[in-house]
């Protein structure tokens, strides 16, 4: 799949020295200088739940790089002669202030780094409150541990060794005229204060195809409390989009999926008041808004 990238890339960039990392010496100040290159990002101060995408470029190009970023590696990916991207997700619940994410690469077998920092801040997320049915809310000791196992899965296949990145951008909304809402609501659930809510929703018809927003992995395709009929699909560099309260799940787990492709259909199962589409995303690990990947959002 092609590569569409704006001719000005808007935003902040940061020209910095990239430095050779002497084997016998783990402190980068000490070591000789490498050159220049440039580590440009598309926001310097994000907000909660917000994505940033990263760029590396140097002349001559490393052999590869990743980010590191809230204690993990993510591998890049190549997006020309010298030039490596990647998305570094900002948790909705993230501490707002300065936080350090760390550019690394090697060329000719010699290490490179480079540090950016990223201002965050805060965000007002909306107070959603409505109720469920009772045997549908989070009471009863054995379904509450359901519900943790359950969490735990989808936690494994997150965490797990991140892939290589199979995303390009833009992506493609999952399905038509797709706006989410509610991303990052503090939810008062049957008049009790819950976790906030971590994806976007959008009331469509049963039955309304829902595709793949880019090129991926499925990693869970099941039935969950929470999301009825549920998808996971890992498009790579930590990349992982999510579709629940499917009426019906068209593709299994390990099975490789194209960008456009039909995964499903909307649906009401789960604990859901109505058919709806629930998708969310996980970037580098993060919980952000689903609107936050160029192209999701069907602006038509």
């Amino acid at each position: 799949m092609s590569h569409s990238r704006p001719a000005a890339f808007a935003g902040l960039v940061v020209a910095v020295a990239l430095f050779m990392l002497a084997a016998h010496r783990s402190n980068a100040s000490a070591a000789a200088a490498d050159g220049t290159m440039a580590v440009s990002v598309d926001r310097s101060a994000p907000e909660q739940g917000a994505v940033v995408r990263v760029e590396l470029r140097g002349a001559p190009g490393p052999d590869n790089a990743l980010i590191h970023w809230k204690g993990r590696g993510w591998p890049m990916k190549a997006c020309g002669d010298g030039c490596f991207e990647a998305l570094a997700g900002i948790d909705l619940a993230e501490a707002p202030g300065r936080h350090t994410l760390t550019v690394m690469a090697t060329r000719g077998g010699v290490a490179l780094r480079a540090d950016v920092e990223l201002e965050v801040r805060e965000r007002a997320f909306p107070l959603q409150s409505f109720n469920v049915p009772k045997e549908k809310d989070v009471q009863d000791p054995v379904l509450a541990r359901r519900i943790e196992e359950e969490a735990r899965t989808f936690r494994e296949r997150i965490d797990a060794p991140p892939s290589t990145p199979s995303w390009s951008a833009p992506f493609q909304p999952p399905v038509p005229g797709f706006a989410p809402s509610h991303f990052g609501a503090r939810r008062v659930i049957n008049g009790e204060p819950r976790n906030p809510h971590t994806g976007g929703d959008m009331t469509l018809p049963a039955g309304t195809p829902v595709h793949a927003v880019a090129d991926g992995r499925v990693v869970f395709s099941g039935e969950q409390f929470f999301g009825g009929n549920e998808l996971l699909v890992d498009h790579g560099g930590g990349v992982f989009s999510m579709y629940f309260h499917l009426s019906e799940r068209s593709v299994s787990e390990g099975q490789l999926v194209r960008r456009g492709e039909r995964i499903g259909s909307v649906g009401a199962t789960g604990r859901a008041t109505g058919p709806h589409l629930h998708f969310g995303l996980r970037v580098t690990g993060a919980r952000v808004d689903p609107a936050a990947l160029p192209g999701l959002v069907d602006k038509r």
